[in-house]
Order: structure tokens, then C-alpha cells, then sequence
């Protein structure tokens, strides 16, 4: 990757817009922006939620499911999608909601990575009529992920330092090999909006739904991977207590299961459907 075209501001993942869109997907407007998304199958739909620093691509392995319909899209603020002037999980939430909307989905089982199980949490709190089911990968817990100010410093060097951010990535997924993978993946998460690093920080760590949700009415499964050091187990289980659920940890998985094991995460996603 050209790193100093990055610095110089040129990098699709600048706040003034987006790189041109791929043709192997699709766009469609939601609520004024252009929301990029790719999709596999017919029938019943699964919606994949990717997380901070994340895309569609998080998901590439994990398509093809007999039998349904599967949706990876780019929240707004990441990838080939649209910005936006903030980084509010309710506000990805309503883009979300209006997403599922407009594709006129019935009830599809949502799947949510990291920061995506935050906004698809608050969806199925403020939206009880939209999923069918919830899917929980490594996710924030019901009551946030704070992380300290003063590591925001270091968060903020992954926007211009290509090898930091690498390193990051590699660490939180300790399951992936594939040298080619991890570079797509750091690549796709150079284009989230680069105003977005704290923004994220600062809104997961105000997240809190552990006064508002009640146990839903919906399936609940909650993974974690017993090598993430991210999210703890006492974060999936103060998740587990609010919403109701199972809680799976599976071991030697890291942070994210979709991209370390994609063969274990699809046999787990069809039990549970």
C-alpha cells in the first residue's frame, strides 16, 4: 500500500467521501446516503453487522449458506458506504433499521461483530418488531466497551502508521495465517472515515442499554472466542443476563471467529438457525 498517499489525504477513507464502489455488489440510498452492500442466495435473510474498523469483506467467507439469503453490507462511515458527521451506535442503528426496511427483509437473524453486535443489540431493543433472531460475535457487552483515554493516542497513529495498524489487526485474530487476508482486511479498515478512530472509542464507551433491555422474545446466542482480548467473558455474560440467550466460548479462537475459523462460525450459524 502506498502509505504516504495515505497521509497525504488521498486514501478513499478520508472524511470528504468514498472510494467508487465495486461492481461485484450493489448500493441503494438509506435515509439520503448510499449504502453499499453484496449479497449470496435466496430466502430467509441473515444481515451480517461488521465491527470498528470493519466491512463487508469481514464476512466474505461466510456467504454461501444453502437455503437463504445473506446480506454483508458497509455501514455508513465505513468501506464503499457514505459518511456521516457522527459515530453514535444510535444513529447506525436507525441507518441499519432503514436498511432492513428498504430491502423489505422479514425478520432476518442478525449477526453482529464487535461494535455491530452494539448497533444490533440497540436495534433489537428499540426495534423489537425487526429481527428474528440475534447472533453475537465477540461483541460489545449490553453495557459498552470503554476504552482508556489515554490509549486513544495510539489509536489515532493506525490512521497514517499502515505496520501499527497490521499489527493491531493481527493480534485481535490470532487465528488467521493468510498474509493476503489480514492485508485486505487492514486495507478495508484504512477505509472507515478517518474522523471515526476516537468517535468509535468515545461511543462504545457511552453505550449502555443494561437499564433499557429487558430478555427479548427473539433467539439470542452469544459467541466468544476464549483468546479475545477485547471483549472478557464477563462481558458476554453481563450481555447474556440482560438479554437472555446462550452464551458459546470457543477455544482457541481469538476475536474474531468469522476470519479465523469461517468453516466452525458457518456450522455454529446453522444450528442456530
Amino acid at each position: 500500500m502506498n502509505l504516504q498517499r495515505h497521509i497525504q489525504g488521498n486514501y478513499p477513507g478520508e472524511t470528504s467521501g468514498r472510494a467508487d464502489p465495486p461492481s461485484y455488489g450493489s448500493t441503494v440510498e438509506i435515509l439520503g446516503k448510499d449504502i453499499f452492500f453484496t449479497e449470496e442466495g435466496q430466502g430467509p435473510a441473515i444481515v451480517y453487522v461488521h465491527g470498528n474498523l470493519g466491512s463487508h469483506k469481514w464476512f466474505s467467507s461466510v456467504m454461501k449458506i444453502d437455503g437463504f439469503r445473506t446480506i454483508a453490507l458497509d455501514m455508513p462511515n465505513f468501506g464503499y458506504s457514505d459518511r456521516l458527521d457522527g459515530f453514535e451506535i444510535s444513529e447506525y442503528s436507525r441507518y441499519l433499521s432503514a436498511f432492513i426496511e428498504t430491502l423489505n427483509l422479514d425478520k432476518p437473524l442478525l449477526v453482529g461483530h464487535s461494535l455491530g453486535g452494539a448497533v444490533v443489540m440497540h436495534t433489537a431493543v428499540y426495534k423489537p418488531g425487526i429481527p428474528g433472531g440475534l447472533l453475537l460475535i465477540d461483541s460489545s457487552s449490553i453495557k459498552g466497551l470503554v476504552t482508556r483515554k489515554e490509549s486513544y493516542k495510539f489509536i489515532e497513529m493506525y490512521k497514517s502508521d499502515y505496520e501499527l495498524l497490521r499489527r493491531a489487526l493481527s493480534a485481535i485474530m490470532p487465528g488467521v495465517s493468510d498474509e493476503k487476508r489480514i492485508d485486505e482486511l487492514v486495507e478495508s479498515a484504512l477505509m472507515m472515515n478517518l474522523d471515526a478512530y476516537g468517535g468509535h472509542a468515545d461511543a462504545l464507551s457511552r453505550f449502555d442499554l443494561s437499564g433499557k433491555a429487558e430478555k427479548l422474545s427473539v433467539p439470542v446466542l452469544i459467541v466468544r472466542g476464549d483468546r479475545d482480548i477485547l471483549v472478557t467473558s464477563l462481558m458476554a455474560e453481563e450481555t447474556a443476563s440482560v438479554l437472555g440467550g446462550e452464551i458459546l466460548e470457543l477455544d482457541g479462537v481469538g476475536h474474531s471467529v468469522i476470519v479465523e475459523d469461517p468453516r466452525r462460525f458457518m456450522d455454529i450459524l446453522k444450528s442456530f438457525i
